[in-house]
């Protein structure tokens, strides 16, 4: 089923109402900051406390050690991020943040950092990807899918889902979104459902590589299933536990799956055959709260919540296991983005 946006008479008056786009220039923030965060840097997505307003950005520069705190607010001019930042991606020349207990997307300029529009009076937004010149967000307790066009940024229409979604993936104009059991795919361009996947099993990670979809059976013992071209959905793949995984993510070029086993252990696995999954490092952590692989060093980042009321603390990782160093992040960081100079 697919909800209309746009309608007649009283609704569409109704519905401008309760979802608010605005664009936002420099010129509403007083004097344009001159772009500083130069070189190779990684973002960590940091979640900030419930109902505290305290979300942020900061930028780590692994070449140097050196860490920006707060970029958003302090490109413009102090303005609070928001509650709880879930995700964050980028589309061209365009960051785009969904903080879900803010009810808000958000874009920003990715050299100034500077907010140019927002999508307010949402539900709960929850993950972002991108496919199709559209943006798309899944919501956290609400049965829907936010699909928005860009420049400017709007919501266009929401979707309806047979269950709450999480994560997504898209690969050759359809899109993939994990809800709780069940992977939905939908055409990016006529937004129709193409599929309905019933595994038999409750997942939250989808993940594009070599070509195809994996998906992390997350209870124990954790297993791998892929989603081929052919849309044919094979598995299990054994990952040579009894325990439970979390976390999947890929290497840049596909051809290695990382994830965390049973809060103890970072594993990995090839995406072809054989399927060898192989711990390479023994964690030194409380509680795993995020995890990201560098798509040109496939250096692996990790954060720790610790007792989720602090500053997280960050593992930096070679692809091997060999850790290569620690620093503290934000306040429950639980994401990463890699940017380019």
């Amino acid at each position: 089923m697919v909800l209309k946006i746009r309608t007649y008479g009283l609704l569409i008056i109704l519905m401008l109402v309760a979802c608010e786009a605005r664009e936002v220039g420099p010129q509403n923030l007083g004097k344009s900051v001159p772009p500083e965060l130069r070189g190779k840097k990684v973002y960590l997505i940091n979640e900030g406390n419930f109902g505290r307003g305290n979300a942020s950005v900061s930028a780590y520069f692994p070449a140097t050690g050196q860490q920006e705190p707060r970029v958003f607010n302090r490109y413009n001019g102090g303005l609070p991020l928001g509650d709880v930042l879930q995700d964050l991606i980028q589309i061209e020349d365009r960051f785009y943040l969904s903080l879900n207990a803010s009810g808000k997307v958000l874009e920003v300029d990715t050299s100034t950092w500077q907010l140019t529009a927002e999508v307010t009076n949402l539900a709960t937004p929850r993950y972002l990807q991108s496919a199709g010149q559209r943006l798309f967000a899944t919501d956290l307790y609400q049965a829907k899918l936010y699909v928005f066009s860009l420049k400017p940024l709007q919501l266009d229409t929401v979707l309806s889902l047979p269950k709450p979604g999480s994560r997504m993936a898209a690969r050759q104009g359809k899109l993939y979104v994990s809800a709780q059991n069940l992977l939905v795919k939908i055409d990016a361009t006529t937004l129709a459902r193409d599929s309905v996947y019933a595994p038999g099993f409750t997942f939250t990670e989808v993940v594009e590589a070599s070509q195809q979809i994996w998906l992390l059976e997350e209870s124990a013992p954790a297993q791998l299933w892929q989603l081929n071209p052919k849309g044919e959905l094979l598995g299990p793949i054994a990952l040579a536990t009894t325990e439970g995984a979390r976390f999947l993510r890929a290497s840049g070029s596909g051809e290695q799956l990382f994830y965390v086993q049973n809060n103890k252990q970072l594993c990995q696995i090839n995406t072809q055959p054989p399927y060898q999954a192989q711990k390479i490092t023994s964690l030194p952590v409380q509680n795993v709260y995020g995890l990201a692989v560098d798509p040109q060093t496939n250096q692996l980042y990790l954060s720790d919540a610790l007792d989720y009321n602090q500053n997280a603390d960050i593992f930096r990782y070679r692809s091997n296991g060999e850790l290569i160093n620690q620093f503290k992040g934000g306040l429950l960081t639980n994401g990463f983005f890699f940017n380019l100079p």
